[in-house]
């Protein structure tokens, strides 16, 4: 969820900080103390002990404040840009091993040595801590049998695209079950939305039918979004699901309109209403199991302005009042 910077502007003196959070190590930054960091890594781009390194260096510079997501890249083609041929199933093998690495290194203290299928190494040992303990999180992502197995086993944070209510729990139970199946608990859900808001039920249907305009108009004769993103043919399990749901609009206010119109494309799917609306819709995930909800707008800063003053509020109502209800 998002939070406010702590630093003034050039024309007013700088806001006092927060008090510290207890049991956290004061952050060096004069600008933020409270705001999460979520630093995205692929695998392919970094052996995993300089990985370790580097995260356990931002870690302890923001005070114990960064999480790690891990991407194993669901695209050949894309992948191939960086000089990665593994196909996509050896592709999660190998960011299983990676993140072993990684929780490793964060927590052992003496040298220790590694000899994989995708990397060796020994008598390697971090020379840096990271501020959380025992170690960073890491979160993941992927919708594919493959990615759910190596998520379920190994992750902390567990990352889904806004699917309607069914499909959500659908993926939730998969990957609680294989947890489960490996002795461990599931790890923490995450769902993305998109968020359109408006004063009124009517304004937030007119602005979502122009978000789509837009992105209609950017994409005429077959034009990608971007060189990542091809309009058709998506190789990433993920956004086959999300082409595959049918119809436009499902449960309290989810619509997949945005989806298809990106190919897909990540996490596109919009929830469309009053700040209430969209509050009780996310509340609906909440419900089935979700403790992280990820919002993003397509107008970035004016969506971030209205989601944090009118929608962040109702939810961290909600989220008191059943967690009271609950004990």
């Amino acid at each position: 969820m998002l939070t406010r910077s702590t630093a003034g502007t050039a024309s007013s003196p700088p806001t006092p900080p927060a008090a510290p959070i207890p049991g956290r190590p004061r952050p060096t930054s004069p600008t933020t103390e409270r705001l999460q960091l979520l630093l995205a890594h692929r695998p392919n781009v970094s052996y995993p002990t300089f990985t370790a390194k580097t995260v356990a260096t931002l870690d302890a510079m923001s005070g114990g404040r960064l999480t790690l997501h891990v991407i194993t890249g669901g695209n050949d083609h894309e992948q191939q840009r960086e000089g990665d041929t593994l196909p996509k199933d050896r592709r999660y093998d190998r960011t299983r091993e990676a993140v072993q690495i990684l929780k490793r290194a964060w927590t052992e203290s003496e040298p220790w040595d590694f000899h994989g299928e995708h990397y060796d190494f020994t008598d390697f040992v971090l020379d840096v801590e990271p501020a959380q303990k025992p170690r960073p999180k890491i979160s993941f992502g992927g919708s594919s049998p493959a990615a759910y197995k190596v998520g379920a086993e190994e992750a902390d944070i567990y990352a889904l695209w806004g699917e309607p209510l069914a499909g959500t729990a659908e993926q939730i139970q998969t990957i609680t079950r294989i947890a489960e199946e490996a002795g461990r608990d599931a790890p923490t859900f995450q769902v993305a939305f998109r968020p359109i808001l408006g004063r009124t039920e009517e304004e937030a249907w007119e602005k979502a039918h122009a978000t789509v305009a837009q992105i209609r108009a950017r994409t005429a004769g077959g034009q990608q979004l971007t060189r990542r993103h091809s309009l058709t043919g998506p190789e990433n399990a993920g956004s086959q699901r999300l082409l595959a749901i049918e119809g436009e609009r499902h449960d309290r206010a989810l619509w997949t309109v945005t989806a298809a119109a990106t190919g897909g494309a990540g996490n596109s799917t919009a929830l469309v209403g009053t700040p209430e609306t969209v509050a009780a819709a996310l509340m609906d995930y909440y419900d089935l199991g979700v403790r992280i909800l990820s919002a993003r707008g397509y107008d970035l800063l004016e969506t971030a302005r209205e989601f944090g003053d009118q929608v962040i509020p109702l939810v961290r109502q909600e989220v008191a009042r059943r967690d009271a209800a609950a004990a």
